[in-house]
């Protein structure tokens, strides 16, 4: 064990140290802190979502814009059936919260065990992949339960209660939005047809942001693929436009300096294209033989 003290013999201080400073230096060191702070947002993120989704839950119903208030504009047949509407809003608002945030929980708890070996490649390698499908499919969990409550309120003819409408709204910074909506019988097909968009519009943005991973996938792979050889471009490109600058100064008149300007250019696209032909376009065909003989 590190003494904390070189001169002084305190074995209380000596386990202090290695606790509180040993401890954390070693974590800081292997990225464990930074992996565990990604992760932690992820959780901070799902439970925002239930907590909030069965917050909005119950404030929905009270107040100048709550859902009580709203069934005051309505009468009759609809206000009976605005009745039904809110027993059937409450707790599809309480499942989809609860799915929201099971669904990010899920994603974080994969994303705790995806392997660690520096800052930057767990950002960009595990942690955007997983963050694209999170947000693709928290889009598509809202435009299903949008859908969903869209055809209960077109069956019904009157309001049926949204609260997670809210959550949405506040995240963009209206707290005043609407958390119910209202059914019309004289554009009953209008509304069917709406409903079919927005379920299928959800699963389409999923299948995309699915689509979007994988492409992100591949330009992180080549990235990796030419920034080798970019950085030796980059270390050319300096020494031979630092060595033509001296040149030029000591040597060439303006005419001179047009033609020296546009051979150094040549040259430096010319090592681009041999370091990219070396590395990206090898690998690429290595690669293809390997899976044609797979």
């Amino acid at each position: 064990m590190e003494k904390n003290f070189p001169f002084i013999s305190t074995s209380w201080f000596d386990e202090k140290y290695e606790n509180l400073v040993g401890s954390l230096t070693r974590s800081l060191d292997n990225g464990q802190v930074f992996k565990r702070l990604i992760v932690f947002m992820l959780h901070i993120i799902s439970f925002s979502i239930l907590i909030g989704g069965v917050w909005f839950c119950f404030q929905g119903m009270f107040g100048d814009y709550g859902y009580f208030k709203a069934m005051e504009n309505v009468d009759g047949f609809r206000k009976f059936t605005s009745i039904i509407g809110f027993i059937i809003g409450l707790p599809f608002g309480l499942f989809f919260s609860w799915y929201g945030y099971s669904i990010v929980r899920k994603r974080a708890f994969q994303l705790a065990k995806k392997e660690y070996t520096s800052l930057l490649t767990f950002l960009y390698k595990e942690s955007v992949p997983i963050n694209i499908i999170i947000t693709g499919e928290l889009v598509c969990i809202a435009a299903i339960m949008m859908g969903v409550m869209k055809f209960f309120s077109t069956l019904l003819g009157a309001l049926t209660y949204v609260p997670l409408m809210r959550l949405g709204d506040v995240l963009g910074g209206y707290t005043r939005a609407n958390i119910y909506i209202l059914g019309d019988y004289d554009n009953f097909s209008g509304d069917l047809i709406e409903v079919g968009s927005m379920i299928l519009g959800g699963l389409g943005i999923l299948i995309i942001s699915y689509a979007v991973r994988d492409i992100y996938n591949y330009l992180y792979k080549i990235a990796l693929s030419i920034l080798n050889p970019i950085l030796v471009f980059v270390v050319a490109t300096i020494l031979s436009v630092g060595f033509s600058f001296a040149v030029l100064y000591e040597f060439l008149d303006t005419g001179g300096e047009l033609v020296m300007a546009a051979f150094v250019t040549i040259i430096l696209i010319y090592i681009l294209f041999m370091l990219l032909k070396k590395h990206v376009v090898k690998n690429w065909h290595e690669n293809r033989n390997n899976k044609d003989t797979i």
